[in-house]
């Protein structure tokens, strides 16, 4: 009989408290820093919502899983939390492991802000720093 030997490993991950899925954003700092808590909040540069979806990545995830969301149906806090909470917990994650970059709530945070080729260069523009320090900040 084969033993499988991935369940005990698991278990000491979840018994050291790491986290076996990745790193967890705190949802309810980003929407704060985002939008204020403001559904219909529009940016500059085209991000919508609570999160301030770009539309890359609104194509990306309609692309990724087969939904079909609009901009406009991005105004809805769920659709609008559900690609955020996409985009933060596994398509961030994931680049960032196939570049091999360390997966942590500030690498995560440096992408989300100032996008994966920053990451990649390195670069961590200012206003992404004070981003990163008004998280450390915010109640959520």
């Amino acid at each position: 009989m084969k033993t499988n030997k991935v369940v005990p490993v698991i278990l000491i991950f979840l018994a050291l408290g790491v986290a076996v899925q990745g790193v967890q954003v705190d949802m309810e700092k980003i929407k704060e820093i985002e939008s204020g808590g403001n559904p219909e909040a529009v940016g500059r540069a085209g991000e919508v919502g609570l999160y301030q979806i770009m539309p890359v990545v609104r194509k990306s995830y309609n692309q990724r899983t087969g939904h079909s969301y609009s901009r406009g149906d991005l105004f809805d806090p769920g659709i609008n939390h559900q690609i955020a909470d996409w985009y933060l917990h596994d398509r961030i994650p994931e680049m960032l492991r196939y570049y091999e970059i360390q997966v942590t709530v500030r690498t995560v945070i440096w992408a989300y802000n100032a996008g994966i080729g920053r990451v990649l260069e390195g670069i961590m523009p200012e206003v992404t720093e004070r981003y990163i320090e008004r998280y450390q900040e915010v109640q959520g």
